[in-house]
């Protein structure tokens, strides 16, 4: 069965290309930036990507069966499922936000520290011989 799909998200011209041309044929899509996707865009809709369109403008739309998040805020459209246990939820954006931002709060301090000009004054050196330098 083809999907009726909004993608509502800001998204580059590249991007916005590869998905009109990667998407199967005999779905239907609308691009729309987040502030852009209307009610009749929601009453059209099979399957919604966004994470700015309220829940209240979700929930009571029974022709929406998927909906994707595209950013890390799948928590607050979680509580859609007690009302909506039919709609399928998914996302990728906090799969690995927590590792993520560790991870760039100790490179900056370890910048912030000079911990990589200390590395690298620290690593061993070869000695150049006479041999070698020929």
């Amino acid at each position: 069965m083809p999907e009726r799909i909004v993608y509502g998200n800001t998204v580059t011209p590249d991007a916005a290309e590869l998905v009109r041309t990667q998407l199967p044929s005999g779905h239907k899509r609308r691009l729309r930036s987040p502030n852009e996707v209307t009610d009749a865009d929601l009453d059209w809709a099979s399957v919604l990507s966004s994470a700015q369109v309220p829940l209240d403008r979700i929930e009571p739309r029974r022709n929406l069966r998927w909906l994707h998040v595209s950013a890390a805020k799948l928590n607050q459209y979680a509580t859609i499922k007690r009302t909506r246990p039919d709609l399928r939820l998914s996302s990728v954006g906090p799969i690995n936000s927590l590792a993520l931002a560790e991870h760039g709060l100790a490179l900056l301090l370890a910048m912030r520290r000079g911990i990589p000009r200390m590395v690298f004054c620290a690593r061993p050196r070869r000695r150049m011989t006479m041999s070698r330098a020929r």
